[in-house]
């Protein structure tokens, strides 16, 4: 039987709520797919970066702060209790203690990690730790805790961030998200071309997936 190849690009920022509940809806599609079609089909999802706050300081502020600052206090307030009750009905408990800052390294740790094929992993240890742990991922001793638990070797990690490596690279990635036109995340590419923008529903997703495939 013909196997079909279906490559995924996920433009994301580690501090976007709406592109964790992005990749847990993009998750139970492909599980939904597999579980429901008679095509073989092998997925591969990648991550590009995105930065929601490029200006961001390297040194963290408190979430709450950086909310109300952006959006007003009583608004703030408002979107974080949405977010919270959307998070449950994804399996995602949203916690919005703990800080934000620039996740310029983050992006940099992700780029990292598709060279020993982790960034899923990796991305998938950020949102929990950010999201559902309120750790602090633009610290760096934080990212090289996280990138241990995604099975990134921590010493050879330490030494990445502790240099520019990757700099290059993400800030390349991030021009050429702004030339295709991204001005919000998540963004999801699919056979190298773009889809949805926002966290669309699973049901979007099977629905490609199964056009991709029957054409194979």
């Amino acid at each position: 039987m013909t196997v079909t190849k279906i490559e995924i690009q996920v433009v994301a920022d580690f501090v976007c709520p709406w592109c964790f509940i992005g990749k847990r809806r993009l998750e139970k599609a492909i599980q939904q797919f597999k579980e429901t079609s008679s095509k073989q089909v092998e997925f591969t999802v990648k991550w590009r970066p995105y930065q929601l706050l490029p200006d961001a300081p390297k040194q963290s502020i408190e979430k709450s702060v950086s909310y109300a600052q952006r959006f007003g206090a009583d608004r703030a307030k408002q979107m974080i209790s949405d977010m919270i009750q959307m998070g449950k009905s994804e399996g995602i408990a949203f916690d919005y203690r703990g800080k934000i800052g620039n996740t310029f390294d983050a992006h940099r740790l992700v780029a990292y990690a598709e060279e020993f094929n982790l960034q899923n992993e990796l991305a998938e240890q950020l949102f929990h730790a950010y999201f559902e742990k309120a750790r602090d991922i633009a610290n760096n001793e934080v990212l090289v805790s996280i990138a241990a638990k995604a099975g990134l070797d921590r010493a050879e990690v330490q030494a990445y961030l502790a240099s520019d490596k990757g700099a290059k690279q993400v800030k390349e990635t991030l021009s050429k998200n702004r030339r295709d036109g991204i001005s919000g995340v998540p963004s999801f590419f699919i056979q190298g071309r773009f889809c949805f923008s926002g966290a669309e529903p699973s049901s979007a997703f099977v629905s490609l997936f199964e056009q991709i495939s029957n054409k194979h």
